[in-house]
């Protein structure tokens, strides 16, 4: 591991906003390290507003043009090409670019290497609560399809089997 400020992706020694990373490649480092650093204002600024943003990742050996519309169908929501509209939020279907055929099943981090995430946060007008329990039930969907999933967001203990972390369905 190696110290980098989440503000910037940079070794600055200015910044407030240090945190400890792991070390990952390209994007899912930045990404995660920005997921860190939101998580980390939401908490020390505006304690009594949860971050919803949600990514799950997803291993499963289908096209994404697939895995969008069996999402589609599940949610009862609408394929608008890679990502799918539902009456609580909107799910972007994204190729993750760290994909390792090998990396992929190795615990405890291999889920980082899954072949797809889901980004998705809430409509304005949803209710915290309708949501957290939506996208639970969307995680479970994919359980129910033998996919291996993962969930990591500021809720993710408040979702079946904790985001499936520890699920035996998902490493």
């Amino acid at each position: 591991m190696k110290l980098v400020c989440v503000a910037c992706d940079e070794n600055c020694r200015d910044c407030s906003a240090w945190m400890w990373i792991f070390p990952l490649s390209g994007v899912a480092a930045r990404s995660i390290s920005r997921q860190l650093f939101l998580y980390h204002k939401h908490r020390n600024h505006l304690e009594t507003q949860m971050n919803l943003f949600c990514k799950i990742f997803v291993d499963i050996d289908i096209s994404k043009e697939e895995l969008v519309q069996r999402i589609a169908d599940c949610t009862s929501g609408k394929n608008e090409r890679w990502s799918v509209r539902t009456n609580w939020g909107e799910i972007d279907v994204v190729n993750n670019e760290d994909f390792d055929e090998t990396r992929r099943l190795q615990a405890p981090d291999g889920f980082l290497f899954y072949r797809f995430y889901l980004e998705m946060e809430p409509e304005e007008y949803v209710p915290e609560e309708t949501y957290i329990k939506s996208v639970g039930t969307l995680l479970g969907d994919l359980w129910e399809w033998n996919v291996k999933a993962i969930a990591a967001c500021d809720f993710e203990k408040s979702l079946p089997m904790k985001g499936g972390y520890s699920s035996p369905k998902s490493c």
